[in-house]
């Protein structure tokens, strides 16, 4: 590389990660370029895990959650104490927020707070964490939501630059024909369809037929070492040979004897076979060879 393509190379890279802190703090998140920095107050971290996350990371997402939930506890902490003591203290006359903040033993920022009743991190992996899968959370508040209308919608943005499953990625809605709309509008392949659904009450006497064990049969004990069967997402059985259940089906759908929108789906890692007539799912006509 020589000086005049690497002085392009560091500008243009200076340049996009002054982008992405913007769109960081666009969507909420406190950040700063070169190289990007997190702030990492409470709010912010819970922020970024909350509209930034791990879409493609399953184990991160499941070793922060404990993190997580532990922080967004801290903020509810000290949200009660403002909410509730330096409110009185303001009501009462006692002087500016700042100074009611600063009597009930607040800072400035959220990281040092003095937290009342505050359990510690220690204590709070052995009551609320369970393993590596769950983390308890008491439900502080119930309520109902209201209805919001959908409309259109267009992307403005300076960078062009969006988060997609949390990863950045970059394109200039200005160079492509959909303008500013490119990437929310999803166009139909020409010989696709979307299925109108039909009755799977043939799918479940031809599975009956071909030796499928109801749930009111089967031994709860044996379960694990059968596949399970699932109809439009309804458990409904299972089924010890798999292999011939699924070839005999696929002949099924290729004579015409079940509705060729039959979607038939073998998970051999999970053990199970799930067989959708549903409406709502996108097709495609697929060539068979064998």
């Amino acid at each position: 590389m020589n000086p005049l393509q690497k002085r392009y190379a560091d500008e243009t890279t200076e340049a996009y990660t002054e982008q992405i802190a913007a769109l960081l703090t666009d969507t909420g998140v406190s950040a700063s370029a070169g190289p990007v920095q997190i702030d990492l107050t409470d709010r912010n971290v819970i922020a970024f895990y909350e509209r930034v996350g791990y879409r493609y990371s399953t184990h991160k997402t499941r070793s922060s959650a404990a993190a997580i939930e532990y922080l967004k506890m801290r903020v509810y902490y000290a949200e009660q104490r403002v909410s509730e003591r330096a409110s009185e203290l303001l009501d009462g006359g006692f002087g500016t927020r700042q100074e009611a903040a600063a009597a009930v033993g607040l800072q400035s920022t959220l990281r040092e707070h003095v937290r009342c009743g505050l359990m510690g991190w220690d204590e709070f992996q052995k009551r609320c964490v369970a393993g590596t899968e769950f983390v308890w959370c008491p439900i502080v508040e119930v309520a109902e939501a209201e209805a919001e209308a959908v409309f259109d919608f267009t992307t403005e943005s300076d960078n062009h630059s969006f988060f997609a499953n949390s990863i950045v990625s970059h394109n200039c809605p200005a160079e492509t024909p959909e303008g500013q709309a490119c990437g929310l509008v999803k166009n139909l392949a020409l010989m696709a369809h979307v299925t109108v659904g039909v009755n799977s009450s043939p799918i479940r006497e031809f599975l009956n037929e071909w030796s499928m064990e109801s749930l009111a049969e089967v031994e709860a004990t044996s379960v694990a070492n059968a596949t399970k069967v699932f109809l439009n997402g309804d458990w409904v059985g299972v089924h010890r040979n798999p292999d011939e259940l699924v070839r005999c089906m696929l002949e099924a759908r290729r004579r015409a004897d079940i509705t060729f929108e039959t979607s038939i789906v073998r998970d051999i890692r999970e053990r199970e076979l799930r067989i959708h007539t549903d409406a709502g799912r996108v097709c495609r006509p697929l060539l068979i060879v064998d």
